[in-house]
């Protein structure tokens, strides 16, 4: 017997006898019987806690289709605030770049935050993330003289451009020896 299998006997398997009642039609007797409970229990048992939010989400909304209630809404909306949370830490260290968990970034407040040592890489700057930060410039722009933005983009966005890639590459900078 496999390390897997060894543990799904152990921790996994509803007898079939907890599947029903003792009430219940000799049909839902035999349905019990034919249900591989260890391979359901495990695979919700490796789910991510996304896809066991999703789950539920799907559920909470199938629910409260069939029967409004206003707790479920409240329900959904807690969930999906659940999903959207990014899972990476939200230090002032990896806001720029993501550090690992053990890197003496990371070493306070026991002992005094160190230098990176583990070797993380900022994102590199795209020209699609410098075009996005030109248009946003742009638009303020056009807006605060009173122009149209379209029309500002056509004549300066060049200049926005070049003004945006100077900006994030600056931010993207902070901290490095020069």
């Amino acid at each position: 017997m496999q390390t897997r299998d060894l543990f799904e006997y152990i921790f996994f398997g509803t007898e079939p006898k907890k599947l029903v009642r003792t009430t219940d039609p000799d049909s839902s007797h035999a349905a019990a019987n034919t249900v591989d409970t260890s391979q359901l229990e495990s695979m919700v048992y490796v789910m991510t806690k996304d896809e066991t939010l999703k789950l539920a989400l799907e559920a909470l909304k199938q629910i409260d289709e069939a029967m409004p209630f206003p707790v479920a809404k409240l329900a959904q909306a807690a969930i999906k605030e659940a999903l959207a949370q990014s899972e990476q830490c939200q230090c002032p260290n990896c806001k720029v770049t993501l550090h690992a968990s053990d890197c003496a970034v990371h070493s306070g407040p026991a002992y005094p935050a160190g230098k990176c040592d583990c070797g993380a890489q900022r994102k590199p700057l795209t020209d699609e993330m410098v075009v996005a930060a030109a248009r946003v410039l742009s638009d303020r722009q056009a807006a605060a003289c009173n122009v149209d933005c379209g029309d500002m983009w056509k004549l300066h966005g060049n200049d926005f451009i070049d003004d945006a890639r100077a900006a994030l590459e600056a931010a993207h900078n902070i901290g490095e020896k020069k």
